[in-house]
């Protein structure tokens, strides 16, 4: 092993940052007779990535036995140390910290761009409707597969194909196979109410209903997974157009979720495959992508004025975007039946939706909407002219 100094270097300097952190694990790593970061550095033989997942397994350990049994695995190779390291998490993380962990690895495998904490942080929020001690949890909790890097949280390589639900057909019960039927999330969650209610709480706990359902579901929630990637694209579109539709940064501190959405939530709209999607998500993306197509104030909040240049060409010049993705989305059965909650912007989007040009049709009302700010706000030159420049397009558009 050519680089076999470099790495025991490295190992005994980690292990030393990680005792200065923990008098505990310092009685254990600093014996002499186990020598572990000899022993760690010649078990991965050179794998510098790998040699990082059992460091971090031992810093997130609770015990002196996990602590040995990792340095004892040092011969592991890294798919295997770190499928160790996710059932060891698996086994002692609760339900809620599950939840928690499963939703922040879909915003970081999931999302575009880098991921900082504050912006993971309002996503949480967003999507959970739950505050998080994110930075806390992750050096506490969940350290043995995710990184923080200055402000910006990473995962363990080769975590997202271990963990994907589309490589994953098995249950915790290999015996158990799903029924050929197209199950609705709703139909569960009556189902669920029902049994609950019937047997009351304790029965349901001892038979283990909830797990059940859970399967039936195909939530995983008990354990660490991440959706495939069209679910994936999904469940973020849905938190951005919550984000949009919601608003809350008007009068008080701005939200990155909010900043996130503006820039990207058409980028997920594109890579959906509604086909694949579930039908009662994709009806309430249908409702949420027409309100934000005809409410003057959710148009205001997602064509923000700080925000006109970087739309103008990824919305409005980009030729393809407004018929091959907002058209198409809209014209999908699937996504269209989020039509049918307001008959005046029903009737605006299938009108739109009917003519020939209907990507630039479905965007007249945000023409609209710019015009009409752009006459009010001549006092800023540059929105101004970017709101101009976006309705001189889509007029075009129009017309044409």
């Amino acid at each position: 092993m050519d680089n076999e100094e470099d790495v025991i270097a490295f190992a005994r300097s980690r292990i030393e940052e990680m005792c200065a952190e923990n008098k505990d694990l310092a009685a254990i790593l600093k014996d002499p007779e186990l020598d572990a970061p000899t022993k760690l550095a010649m078990g991965v033989r050179g794998d510098y990535k790998n040699l990082q997942i059992k460091l971090n397994a031992i810093s997130a350990s609770d015990g002196d036995q996990q602590v040995k049994a990792i340095i004892d695995q040092a011969r592991e190779d890294r798919a295997q140390s770190l499928k160790r390291v996710v059932e060891n998490l698996n086994a002692v993380l609760s339900s809620d910290e599950l939840e928690e962990l499963n939703w922040l690895l879909t915003w970081i495998l999931g999302a575009y761009g880098s991921k900082s904490i504050g912006f993971l942080q309002a996503a949480l929020l967003q999507s959970t409707g739950k505050k998080h001690w994110l930075r806390t949890h992750i050096d506490s909790k969940f350290s043995a597969i995710l990184v923080i890097e200055g402000d910006c949280v990473s995962c363990a390589d080769g975590l997202r194909e271990l963990i994907s639900t589309a490589e994953d057909a098995t249950t915790d019960n290999p015996g158990w196979q799903r029924p050929n039927m197209d199950l609705q999330k709703s139909e569960i969650a009556i189902m669920r109410r029902v049994v609950r209610t019937f047997c009351g709480d304790e029965l349901y706990d001892k038979f283990d209903f909830e797990r059940f359902f859970n399967q039936r579901a195909g939530d995983n929630v008990r354990r660490i997974h991440l959706e495939d990637e069209n679910t994936v694209h999904v469940m973020i579109l849905d938190a951005c157009l919550n984000a949009l539709l919601d608003r809350k940064d008007e009068d008080s501190e701005p939200n990155p979720v909010l900043q996130y959405a503006i820039w990207y939530f058409h980028e997920h709209l594109k890579a959906i495959d509604f086909l694949q999607a579930d039908r009662d998500a994709s009806r309430e993306i249908g409702s949420k992508l027409a309100s934000l197509l005809w409410d003057p104030v959710t148009i205001d909040a997602w064509w923000k004025p700080s925000d006109l240049i970087t739309l103008k060409w990824d919305l409005v010049f980009d030729e393809g975007i407004m018929d091959d993705v907002f058209a198409a989305s809209l014209k999908n059965p699937l996504v269209a039946a989020g039509l049918r909650g307001n008959a005046e912007r029903g009737a605006y989007i299938k009108e739109a939706l009917s003519d020939a040009n209907a990507g630039a049709r479905l965007f007249s009302r945000i023409a609209e909407r710019l015009a009409d700010r752009w006459f009010k706000e001549v006092a800023i030159p540059d929105n101004a002219f970017c709101a101009l420049g976006i309705v001189a397009k889509a007029s075009t558009l129009i017309q044409g």
